[in-house]
């Protein structure tokens, strides 16, 4: 076996967050200790971004599956094509957490996405290090953003039945509006994890350019 058929999945234990604060926010004795809040059933793939308002609240947006009764870690992947039939649909989640109470909000896909199989949701680089900006790394392509991004890229699949399907274009919402652009690239073309490049002069500003 490999690593991957070597692991279980446990559909019926609950998501934990770890939540571990930044030291360099703190003074060197007041940074509060690291806390865990528990979310909900299901798996988390891969992260989008997540930001911190100013009610202590923590957002989140991450690809991830729905409670299933999967039982072997992509252990349909295997072989010369996966079986996408027995494979959950990953889906954008928004998950928001309350650090005054230590309790999660709400843990849902993403309003308007019900049905889209999504995969590798990214935001604009501008925003990996919005909170604390390195000035010996920042750039004129990429300065640091002064708000929380409002446009998630992400690969596509399915959008009309809700399965499982190799992704085969690219997905945009706008996490303020529920606005979305969708592209596919054609009959058996397929898409990879999308790559999003900066450029060099900024387009105005729109609901779906930031």
């Amino acid at each position: 076996k490999g690593p991957a058929a070597c692991l279980m999945m446990q559909n019926e234990e609950p998501i934990f967050a770890h939540i571990i604060p930044r030291p360099a926010a703190f003074g060197a004795d007041e940074a509060p200790p690291a806390r865990v809040i528990e979310v909900g059933k299901g798996f988390t793939i891969h992260f989008s971004h997540a930001h911190e308002d100013t009610n202590d609240r923590i957002v989140c947006y991450t690809s991830g599956w729905p409670p299933a009764n999967t039982t072997e870690f992509l252990g349909a992947w295997g072989g010369e094509a996966p079986d996408f039939s027995c494979i959950p649909p990953a889906r954008l989640w928004r998950t928001e957490l309350d650090l005054r109470t230590g309790t999660c909000i709400s843990h849902a896909v993403v309003k308007g996405l019900e049905n889209c199989c999504i995969e590798h949701p990214h935001v604009h680089p501008a925003y990996y290090s919005s909170a604390h900006p390195d000035p010996d790394s920042a750039t004129t392509l990429s300065p640091p953003a002064p708000s929380p991004p409002r446009l998630v890229h992400m690969s596509l699949g399915d959008c009309i039945r809700g399965c499982t399907s190799p992704p085969q274009g690219y997905l945009t919402v706008n996490v303020e509006t529920g606005e979305t652009q969708k592209y596919f690239l054609g009959v058996r073309c397929f898409a990879e994890e999308p790559v999003l490049v900066p450029a060099p002069s900024r387009a105005p500003p729109g609901p779906m350019r930031e």
